[in-house]
């Protein structure tokens, strides 16, 4: 998981009448005291080409949460990080229903993540904060699972190489933030085989490149270390799979100040 920055220009169809529309049948419904299920959502507007879109690019091509590259329309989905129909925590939460078309509520993420792990889950440091109403103090509550828009998880996550690098791990981390580290892993799945793999996959690259850059600065070789620099940067790149962990390796290595 990296840093992400979402752009400020709202899609178009989170701003129109549809969402307006969407909203007064919710608020009728939790009015009622209704229980609301997927029927009662207007998905269309959060499926909308260019909200996808745009969350797609804005975490260049990734899945919010483990990094893993995901095609635009296969494999990924539209994640509501407080969930819009039920909490799992909360049997008796309506669920964050007036979130649901929310711009600062979407994110992309693949089905791994999103569907198989995450799901309707949302828990807190404290239930007792929880906000359970339309206009509520979001603010009071401390979710337990990172937002990669408002979290800096490189001050969050450590990695642990195991196997004779076969496996990458992610570790919690920070010295009061490991609650929400440990939680952000098991709620989403972040150390499943296949990411334990694919991450490992990179171990060799970065290592390489690494050792590259540290002769290149004993040997005074500027040649060299222009190179060197290239292939790291290369590897950090928010653009690339798992770039967390190769910035969490290049940190290790004292070597950030060296590429700049």
């Amino acid at each position: 998981m990296i840093k992400l920055k979402k752009r400020n220009a709202v899609p178009a169809k989170l701003q129109s009448k549809h969402v307006v529309i969407a909203l007064k049948a919710l608020r009728s419904l939790v009015k009622r005291k209704e229980t609301t299920s997927e029927g009662h959502f207007n998905k269309s507007i959060w499926l909308d080409d260019a909200t996808r879109l745009a969350l797609w690019e804005d975490q260049f091509k990734k899945c919010c949460y483990c990094e893993k590259p995901i095609e635009l329309k296969r494999a990924s989905d539209v994640e509501h990080y407080r969930p819009k129909g039920r909490v799992h925590e909360a049997p008796r939460h309506p669920g964050y229903w007036w979130l649901a078309y929310s711009w600062s509520n979407l994110l992309y993420a693949c089905k791994h993540c999103n569907s198989e792990f995450k799901k309707d889950r949302f828990p807190l440091g404290d239930e007792l904060k929880r906000v359970f109403e339309e206009g509520g103090d979001l603010t009071s509550e401390r979710p337990l699972i990172l937002n990669p828009y408002f979290d800096d998880p490189t001050q969050l996550f450590a990695y642990e190489i195991k196997n004779d690098d076969q496996y990458v791990y992610i570790l919690p981390t920070g010295d009061d933030c490991t609650e929400r580290s440990s939680s952000t892993i098991n709620t989403c799945g972040l150390n499943r085989p296949d990411l334990l793999e694919r991450r490992a996959e990179k171990v060799s690259a970065i290592r390489t490149a690494i050792r590259a850059l540290h002769a290149a600065i004993h040997f005074d070789k500027p040649d060299l270390k222009k190179i060197a620099k290239q292939d790291l940067k290369r590897l950090i790149d928010p653009k690339q799979s798992f770039s967390g962990f190769a910035r969490y390796l290049v940190q290790q290595a004292k070597l950030e100040e060296h590429l700049n």
